[in-house]
């Protein structure tokens, strides 16, 4: 079983690395507050997104 992400959407300040770093194209951007959300249907758990991320907002959920 692959590990699943979640964004902290409190400390997500929308920058978007994330999802440009997502090969599975599994992060989405809210339309309203412009933060950025995991889909953990099409999320491989690969983990590439939490290590882009420069505030630390994505973490393997327990």
């Amino acid at each position: 079983m692959s590990k699943v992400y979640t964004i902290d959407v409190k400390s997500c300040a929308g920058c978007g690395l994330c999802a440009s770093d997502c090969q599975s194209m599994a992060i989405n951007q809210d339309n309203i507050e412009g933060k950025f959300s995991i889909n953990s249907s099409l999320c491989t758990g690969c983990g590439s997104c939490a290590t882009v991320c420069p505030l630390n907002a994505i973490t393997v959920q327990k």
